[in-house]
């Protein structure tokens, strides 16, 4: 009987925990918020939601050699994921690797073509790397998904007051 509460149990965890590290995460906490991602990775090393956390965690605390690997296998282990092609992205052109981060942004769009944010760094990417016309278009497009009535409501309440849509 035991054998078969343990699965059970592991299964339940894991959320719980990640629930309570997204908590921690938007409070602030990250370290504490890492701790139970890697407790849920050590429960289900393939967790995608903890290892983007994670990712983007280390990211956060400039540990980015370990953000590349944690969004590399948060890819693995989502590859339709546009939320974690976009986050290796900021990784990569954080480190001054425009092109690379480029093509990971354009992944999160292919993926996703309403992805405003998506949308947004690939035009900060192309305007870095001196690609105006291409960034016009890209720009455009990142202003055409934080319209109101082009997203959600809800999307549409999380960008409104960012600078990004204005700026880009």
């Amino acid at each position: 009987i035991d054998r078969h509460r343990q699965p059970m149990a592991a299964a339940v965890i894991p959320p719980a925990l990640f629930q309570q590290a997204q908590t921690l995460y938007r409070q602030g906490d990250l370290a504490d918020a890492g701790k139970l991602c890697q407790t849920v990775l050590a429960l289900q090393p393939t967790h995608f939601d903890a290892l983007l956390l994670l990712g983007v965690i280390a990211s956060q605390t400039g540990q980015m050699s370990e953000a590349i690997a944690l969004l590399g296998k948060a890819i693995g282990a989502r590859p339709g994921s546009a939320e974690a092609y976009n986050s290796l992205g900021s990784v990569l052109a954080q480190l001054g690797r425009p092109e690379q981060a480029l093509l990971s942004y354009a992944q999160a769009i292919t993926l996703k073509p309403d992805f405003a944010e998506a949308h947004c760094n690939h035009s900060n990417m192309l305007r870095e790397l001196r690609r105006p016309k291409e960034a016009v278009v890209s720009n455009q497009a990142a202003i055409h998904c934080c319209s109101p009535g082009a997203a959600p409501p809800a999307i549409w309440a999380r960008w409104r007051g960012r600078d990004h849509c204005r700026q880009c």
